[in-house]
């Protein structure tokens, strides 16, 4: 059993022990697709098909290996924790198969089937999920591969702006909905503007970290400005300018002392008494309260009208009651389309007829799995800005790290995978000793025998003694690897 346990090496799920080439490609496919959900085929994402065809990969091997479960580094914690964050969620799900179904008439067809959809929507998250940790372990082990992926991510979100702004002549002389739609708003490789530019957000982060640690020239970098300057006029996208805000806002108090904090606290104060007169938000307010109060009336005159039957206006009214009636347990795991037009929760509105999204981010993910596990997920999406505040990594690290909370709490969807890219980012350059957070100058010892690993403020793991565990000895054997510094 002791030889067992020493053969186990969690980097064999995580693919270390393939050729580089094989890393780099699984690398580029999922950061060069995770910015286009829109690539679709028969209703499944192109990087969904191809990660459920990796997994398969990685699945028999695990079979092959005897299914060695690894136990060190991502796979520990923060993939222990989310294993069960997951669990509560799919058991969650499972106790809404009781409730009566009422589907649309046209759309999918595993609307049809209540269960199946709860199972397809659940394994969307545990692909996000699972690849999240994969391509986390991946870049933590190799630095090169870690920048390499962050640069296919940022040149992809350069290429789907481009594309829209080649798309716009098409758009005004034929009228051809390529990537622009509505009145010439961009949505790149989303449905809609906005949350293409929340994508945007976050590949700006990631150009500022490579720009910081000297991986992109400057004549690039100006380029990477004026292109997503212009990207974010197209998209007209005021959830990425709140969600930009709000990161910088708590990236500047969260890693400030507390006179910097004093500082940050009156200087936004200042702003949003500013903004509140010069904007006028109480008669803004007033306005939106309103239409809230009209909106049943509304989509019950205009049904046959997409923008008021359809999407956020008719989710503002249905998905309220929908968490008054099952507050703790949701009405299941995507199961919006299949219970929105159940008359409880209609009220005057009539029933639709396709294929509905609320689009409501949290809000309506509350509706769909309960308070008590919509808490539990947010947790476990904030761990990484915990983590990376607790061991003292880079403010620009913590920055990205922030990135998956806000782009979710603002509206992306838990099954969009480029915010679990931008958490597996940060947890790439987070310091790790036995699958633990290390901060600098801590001394981690082992479960048995005396000796000792010291990790020193330059990241890198030192000392050994007799008797040491296999877990010592990994950690020993990779070295800095293990415990690698917040940026370096």
């Amino acid at each position: 059993m002791a030889a067992a346990a020493t053969a186990i090496d969690p980097a064999d799920v995580a693919g270390a022990t393939r050729p580089e080439a094989d890393h780099r490609f699984v690398m580029w496919v999922l950061c060069a697709f995770a910015g286009w959900p829109l690539l679709k085929i028969a209703n499944v994402q192109l990087l969904e098909m191809f990660m459920l065809l990796h997994g398969t990969y990685l699945a028999l091997r695990w079979m092959a290996r005897g299914f060695t479960i690894p136990v060190e580094g991502i796979w520990n914690r923060p993939g222990r924790w989310q294993g069960w964050v997951m669990l509560c969620v799919f058991l969650v799900s499972l106790s809404s198969m009781r409730m009566q179904a009422y589907p649309p008439m046209y759309g999918p067809f595993f609307l049809h089937v209540p269960a199946l959809t709860v199972v397809l929507r659940y394994l969307e998250f545990t692909l996000c999920v699972f690849y999240g940790l994969y391509a986390a372990e991946l870049m933590r082990r190799d630095a090169r591969l870690r920048e390499y992926a962050m640069k296919v991510y940022l040149w992809s979100a350069m290429v789907s702006a481009w594309l829209t702004f080649a798309c716009y002549p098409a758009f005004r002389l034929a009228h051809l909905e390529l990537l622009i739609y509505g009145d010439g708003r961009g949505r790149g490789g989303f449905t809609e503007g906005g949350p293409w530019g929340l994508y945007l957000v976050t590949a700006c982060i990631v150009a500022r970290i490579l720009a910081a640690r000297k991986e992109i020239s400057q004549p690039k970098m100006v380029l990477v400005i004026v292109t997503m300057a212009a990207a974010f006029l197209v998209a007209r996208s005021k959830a990425s300018a709140g969600c930009a805000l709000l990161i910088f806002l708590t990236g500047i108090f969260w890693k400030s002392n507390w006179r910097q904090k004093i500082t940050s606290l009156f200087a936004i104060a200042l702003v949003c008494t500013a903004i509140y007169y010069l904007l006028d938000v109480q008669d803004t307010w007033e306005k939106l309260m309103k239409a809230r109060k009209m909106a049943e009336v509304m989509v019950r005159f205009d049904r046959d009208n997409p923008s008021t039957a359809y999407g956020r206006l008719a989710a503002s009214v249905i998905v309220p009651r929908m968490i008054e009636q099952h507050p703790l347990t949701g009405i299941g795991f995507g199961n919006y389309p299949v219970m929105r037009n159940d008359p409880t929760y209609l009220g005057m509105m009539f029933p639709v007829r396709y294929y509905d999204l609320p689009g409501l981010g949290l809000i309506s993910l509350t509706a769909e799995i309960g308070i008590p596990s919509l808490i539990a997920l947010y947790v476990i999406m904030f761990y990484p800005a915990y983590w990376a505040n607790k061991t003292g990594a880079h403010r620009l690290v913590f920055t990205l790290a922030l990135c998956q909370p806000v782009v979710t709490l603002i509206g992306a969807q838990v099954t969009f995978y480029y915010p679990w890219l931008m958490s597996a980012f940060a947890i790439s350059f987070l310091p790790l000793a036995h699958g633990k957070m290390v901060a600098r100058r801590r001394v981690v010892r082992p479960r048995t025998g005396a000796g000792k690993i010291a990790v020193t403020t330059t990241g890198t793991a030192t000392g050994t003694a007799a008797g040491t565990s296999p877990l010592t000895a990994y950690c020993e054997r990779k070295g800095g690897g293990i415990s690698a510094t917040a940026w370096r």
